[in-house]
């Protein structure tokens, strides 16, 4: 009867007898020691929210801390939650930089954000995007933020601490990981890339979601290679490693494949019951996260849920969409570029040259790291793999699809290169040998590439953080702006619609400046808006296409204390023809927005823009 008890006994001393072996060796703590040097160096320099969506990753986070799993969605509002008033306060503080780049850190800004402390009172905020993921890829952040809430700390220390402890969980699993099975030289290469260190240093899961998956890789391949009762505890970890990453990043779900060939190998109905119970689970978080998202921010045509099931339906129609997406010549230099070299709200960048140089060290990583012999050899786990890498970088485009792109659609929206970083690190594992199984010759060449990529991250990251959020630089913004508008993904199409009856909505919103070049007209301002996707409408005859650009505004989130804004802020382009008398049009020219979340409004002037729509003239 005891057996049970001393079987429990064993599996959580694991872990100590792990640390302490790591702990016996002076190469780990060195490795442990440089990596908390750099990792601290790195996140003195980044301020907080910097990440892609970071904020919304931190408000899940909170919630798990407050023992909360499931989100809210209120009457004609966006699935959220209630977080601390001081929090939210400390998000839109730093709100002012997102994606602004002539913004930098300021004294004011920083002593504004290091007097907040946690006030008890909470708010209802939208977080839409991350009610899909199971929030226990959030424990480490979950668990800084309380330690910051019971020792009475500061918001600021209390998001630092979230931060260390998300490191400190990286670096636990990527030893353990290591360990199990030695890493190739393509996997530190990809692990090294500036964007997968800056997005590793922030309190989104990116980080976190990237080491469970090498864990998980390496404890398959390990376990693919031999298995006996004593490594259960290794499937321990690997199944409930698995279970978290599948219900926190969905379009890893075709990793459950990787449980059903180690059934499939080993006969076990111990193995066979795992993946059975592993396949439930997910798969009913899927369904519940469909089913009780409420996503306001993009007006897709149909619910998330009935786009998913549609394409399932008639998959050649999204095989075909894909297709148009990955051949579109824009968005394949935006994926390649993202996926190596841009970071934050994607308007901070290695430069184009270092891009260049990390992609071709990781071709040549690859080349001198593959085996046929060990292909051959391994041929079922590598198979696997491969398969699960390829199947998930499909899942990326599906699930952007329904969640992100309106319906019916021709390219996919939102796609960018980071999401496609778990295929390629599954492609990784699939494709090449441990650096232990390479030739001292060829080892000695891959550790000198790599160091390519190590420096390239080391040297170039801390310019280019300082140059962004520290030094006031009009050349580097312009070269920036070319660069951002050269690479495809600062303007979006759209259509300004020709609306000629009386506009039903209210007058909200402003235009900030008005200016008239040749035939083509700008405007600056901001509207109602709750994402980067708007739809533009005004009462000229005809229904004319234009550019916009979308525009980060958290003054208006903070004037309005609501989030959602933070989005409102456009540049609008409008190309008329070279005949067209633009003096006359201006004067009586109105802009309306329409928006799925805030409605319909008119767009009036803000004083001296130039846009007379709604000003009264008097003769």
């Amino acid at each position: 009867m005891w057996e049970p008890l001393i079987y429990m006994r064993h599996l959580f001393m694991k872990p100590v007898f792990l640390l302490n072996n790591f702990f016996s060796s002076k190469s780990n703590v060195l490795i442990a020691l440089l990596f908390f040097i750099i990792t601290a160096f790195f996140s003195s320099l980044i301020p907080p929210f910097q990440s892609p969506d970071e904020p919304d990753h931190l408000k899940r986070a909170y919630l798990l801390a407050q023992g909360r799993i499931a989100m809210v969605s209120p009457e004609n509002s966006s699935t959220g939650g209630y977080i601390d008033q001081s929090l939210f306060n400390y998000m839109l503080v730093h709100s002012r930089l997102t994606g602004k780049e002539h913004e930098k850190v300021n004294k004011a800004m920083v002593n504004e954000a290091r007097q907040l402390h946690w006030s008890g009172n909470e708010t209802f905020v939208i977080a839409p995007g991350v009610n899909y993921y199971f929030p226990l890829v959030y424990l480490p952040q979950s668990i800084g933020l309380k330690l910051g809430q019971l020792l009475d700390l500061s918001i600021h220390h209390s998001y630092h601490l979230a931060r260390f402890m998300a490191s400190l969980s990286i670096l636990v699993m990527l030893w353990y990981a290591f360990s199990l099975a030695s890493p190739s030289l393509l996997t530190l290469g990809l692990l090294c890339m500036p964007p997968v260190l800056f997005q590793g240093i922030s309190t989104s899961q990116d980080g976190v979601a990237i080491a469970l998956l090498v864990l998980c890789g390496s404890i398959f391949i390990r376990l693919m290679r031999g298995m006996s009762s004593s490594d259960r505890n290794q499937y321990i970890v690997f199944m409930v490693g698995l279970v978290i990453l599948l219900t926190s990043r969905i379009n890893l779900i075709p990793m459950l494949l990787m449980p059903l060939i180690l059934a499939w190998r080993y006969r076990c109905r111990w193995l066979w019951a795992g993946f059975a119970a592993a396949t439930i689970v997910v798969l009913l978080w899927v369904l519940y996260a469909l089913l009780s998202t409420v996503d306001n921010r993009v007006a897709l045509g149909a619910s998330t849920s009935t786009l998913f099931f549609y394409y399932l339906s008639y998959p050649f129609s999204f095989l075909n969409i894909v297709w148009a997406s990955i051949h579109d010549s824009s968005l394949q230099h935006f994926y390649g570029f993202s996926f190596v070299g841009i970071m934050g709200w994607l308007e901070i960048t290695i430069g184009d040259q270092n891009i260049k140089w990390i992609g071709a060290t990781l071709a040549a990583l690859l080349l001198i790291s593959v085996s046929i012999k060990r292909l051959t050899q391994e041929w079922q786990q590598r198979a696997t793999l491969a398969l699960v890498a390829i199947s998930s970088a499909l899942m990326v485009f599906l699930l952007m699809l329904v969640t992100w792109t309106p319906h019916p659609a021709e390219v996919i929206e939102g796609v960018q290169g980071r999401y496609l970083w778990s295929s390629a690190l599954l492609l990784s594992f699939a494709l090449t040998q441990g650096i232990n199984q390479l030739t001292q010759p060829v080892k000695i060449v891959g550790i000198s590439l790599l160091l390519v990529i190590v420096s390239i991250t080391l040297v170039k990251l801390p310019n280019v953080l300082l140059e962004r959020y520290y030094i006031d630089s009009n050349v580097a913004e312009i070269y920036r702006a070319q660069s951002n508008e050269k690479n495809g993904f600062s303007f979006q199409g759209s259509i300004l619609e020709a609306r000629h009856s009386d506009f039903p909505g209210s007058h909200e919103g402003h235009i900030d400046n008005l200016t008239i070049k040749d035939n083509e007209v700008t405007l600056v301002g901001w509207g109602f808006f709750s994402s980067g996707s708007k739809q533009f409408f005004s009462n000229l005859p005809d229904s004319i296409p234009v550019m916009y650009k979308n525009i980060l505004r958290p003054d208006v989130a903070a004037a309005f204390n609501n989030e959602a804004y933070i989005s409102s802020g456009f540049e609008l382009k409008i190309r008329f023809d070279s005949t067209a008398d633009l003096v006359n049009i201006m004067k009586d020219f109105c802009l309306y927005t329409e928006d799925p979340e805030f409605g319909s409004h008119r767009i009036h002037s803000s004083g001296n823009s130039g846009y007379q729509c709604g000003v009264e003239h008097h003769e």
